[in-house]
């Protein structure tokens, strides 16, 4: 469901609103009934009903309230992300929530059962439920995380396992909390009354409703943006390209074991600088934007070994001088790395953006060329609208890196150019 909208400005639902009414409503009465003590013989002739006594009114209020909270739960998950990130509309939800269960959990629990609850002892009690609570997230977690793994083809294609690192520890995490519920079991017997009892609810009741969250929020919410896109699905996608980068520095790291990766014929051709090779895989259909498992390009790789010919047949095919790998690199910044001036020239006037920073906190092209000395690459970048004010995530700018490159004949261009 699409939040209504006024302009840019974000409101919640009208059916966010009237569940929200529902529940004060239902509840208010349910906690008049059951807790006050109210009662309300009403005749209703049009149902045959000589007198709606006391106890039916409590079950239709219970049941009304029931499901106006599960639909304000629904309603609020379906809610633009702005509206739900402001500190009045958390309050409120919170409120209402909070105050709905509680009339609920007075109605469902007898006195007696409720005056049991009040002699548990706290500091196991808590102990139980904040186990409950972890073995929750961590179910949930292991929910979330499952939607990342990657199909067989993809994981070929990257080179990467078909089992992120973040979800096989996710599940690992969810296998021994679980675990922590057989000593649990076993020692019950010993818990003070009435813990002993009502236990596997503290544990358990948490599991569920996390678990549950867990489910719908990634797999059936129906939450999407003004430009009708699911929600859950931008989400999957960043947080897929997030673990696919992760995984990416793991394995260059050393951290995390290397899958077994096949090149493509056209990456190998532009790896070697057979030109003929690559007009051939290029004329046949080969894409000449296709990816290694590091999410090198065939134009990256030309690049980095300095074949300016496959470089040229690549550019006159359609290759994107602008794409970045998983750690945020493009093409341009292996010209500045290695020192090719010819090919970085070549690049920057097909298009390629002397601005772009990576991903991680890597320097930027001009910061690049600035770190490893290369004069006359500096120029080219700074001829193309590079700014030598720019920083990284680290804060530093160009001439930072030349100053760390002990490079001050570069430094001092860059201080004129910043002026």
């Amino acid at each position: 469901m699409i939040p209504n909208t006024m302009g840019n400005s974000p409101t919640f639902s009208q059916h966010y609103h009237l569940a929200r009414v529902q529940v004060i409503v239902s509840g208010g009465l349910l906690f008049a009934l059951e807790v006050l003590g109210w009662q309300l013989p009403i005749k209703v002739s049009w149902l045959e009903v000589d007198k709606l006594g006391t106890e039916e009114l409590k079950v239709v209020s219970a049941a009304v309230l029931a499901y106006s909270l599960l639909r304000l739960i629904v309603e609020w998950c379906q809610t633009d992300m702005r509206c739900r990130t402001l500190s009045s509309s958390k309050f409120e939800f919170l409120v209402t929530i909070l105050l709905g269960f509680t009339v609920l959990i007075l109605y469902m629990f007898p006195r007696n059962t409720l005056q049991l609850i009040v002699q548990l002892p706290l500091p196991s009690t808590l102990l139980v439920l904040m186990y409950g609570l972890i073995f929750g997230i961590a179910t949930s977690t292991a929910i979330m995380d499952a939607s990342l793994i990657r199909p067989k083809a993809e994981a070929i294609r990257l080179g990467l396992h078909r089992v992120p690192v973040a979800t096989r520890s996710a599940f690992k995490m969810c296998f021994f909390v679980a675990l922590i519920i057989i000593p649990i079991a076993l020692f019950a017997d010993e818990f003070k009354s009435p813990l002993d009892l009502i236990w596997p609810y503290l544990v358990f009741g948490p599991v569920i409703l996390l678990a549950t969250g867990g489910l719908w929020g990634t797999y059936f919410s129906r939450a999407k943006t003004a430009e009708g896109e699911l929600l859950r699905d931008i989400r999957h996608r960043h947080m897929r390209d997030a673990v696919d980068q992760h995984d990416t520095f793991y394995q260059l790291g050393g951290w995390d074991r290397a899958a077994q990766v096949q090149l493509t014929p056209l990456a190998i051709a532009a790896i070697a600088g057979e030109v003929a090779k690559v007009e051939e895989l290029l004329d046949t259909g080969d894409d000449p934007n296709q990816t290694t498992h590091l999410g090198w390009t065939p134009l990256m790789l030309a690049v980095a070994e300095g074949h300016s010919g496959v470089v040229d047949r690549l550019i006159k095919a359609g290759a994107d001088v602008n794409a970045m790998n998983f750690v945020g690199r493009t093409a341009l910044m292996f010209a500045c790395r290695y020192g090719f001036k010819d090919i970085a020239t070549k690049l920057l006037e097909h298009g390629a953006e002397p601005e772009t920073m990576p991903i991680s906190s890597e320097p930027n092209a001009l910061m690049v060329a600035a770190a490893f000395g290369d004069e006359e690459i500096v120029k080219v970048l700074l001829d193309h609208g590079a700014n030598p004010k720019a920083r990284g995530e680290d804060g530093r700018t160009a001439v930072d890196y030349a100053q760390s490159g002990k490079n001050g004949k570069i430094a001092v261009l860059l201080r004129k150019k910043s002026r």
